[in-house]
This record gives C-alpha cells, structure tokens and sequence, in this order.
C-alpha cells in the first residue's frame, strides 16, 4: 500500500477504528508506509528480522499524538477523497436535519 492510498483511508474515515484521531494517522502515514516497503521488500528478498515480533511490531513513535481536525477539515478531506460527506454535513448548508413524522404509514393508522 503506497502513501496516497494510505492518506486517502485516512482521510475518509476508514482508519478511525484503530483507535488513532485522523490527524495522528496521517502525520504517521508517511512513516508506516516507509516501514510497510521496507518489510515488504525483505519478504520479497527472503529476508526475515529474527528478533521482530510481525505484524504489530511498528513502533509506537510513528504515532505522534495530535489533535484531532476540526469538524469542517474532516468535512473537506472526505469530499475530497469520496465525494460525500460521512461524518456530517457542512455548517453552512443548514447544519441541521429537521424530524419529520409521517402521518399515515403505521400499522395501526393503516387499520383506523
């Protein structure tokens, strides 16, 4: 996986399970992907670290810990990447969703 695939789950929020806000992934991004060529070309040349424990052997300090974006740097990054919003929607077109109930369609109305 090469950075700009890296960057572009990141930006939309696929990574978000793995316990790391976005902005700390992709400050890190360049190094995981750095780490994953080089394990990767290894393998390929039969070379193996005897003293590495695999796959959750990636240094903790590729993680530099910051803080989150803001709602609106995740608003523009998922657009720009899936072409819609996911985690929300912008500001600036209504913020809000008002609830409606629709009359008629329940079961019991059905019968009334």
């Amino acid at each position: 996986m090469n950075k700009r695939t890296l960057d572009a789950l990141i930006s939309a929020g696929a990574l978000d399970s793995l316990g790391k806000n976005r902005a700390t992934l992709s400050a890190a991004s360049e190094a995981v992907a750095a780490d994953a060529a080089r394990r990767r070309e290894e393998t390929e040349l039969g070379q193996t670290n005897l003293f590495a424990g695999g796959a959750e052997d990636v240094e903790s300090d590729h993680f530099p810990e910051l803080p989150e974006w803001s709602l609106e740097a995740k608003l523009q990054k998922e657009k720009e990447v899936l072409g819609f919003y996911v985690t929300g929607h912008p500001p600036g077109n209504g913020g809000t969703v008002a609830a409606c109930r629709l009359v008629g369609n329940s079961p019991a109305s059905a019968r009334a």
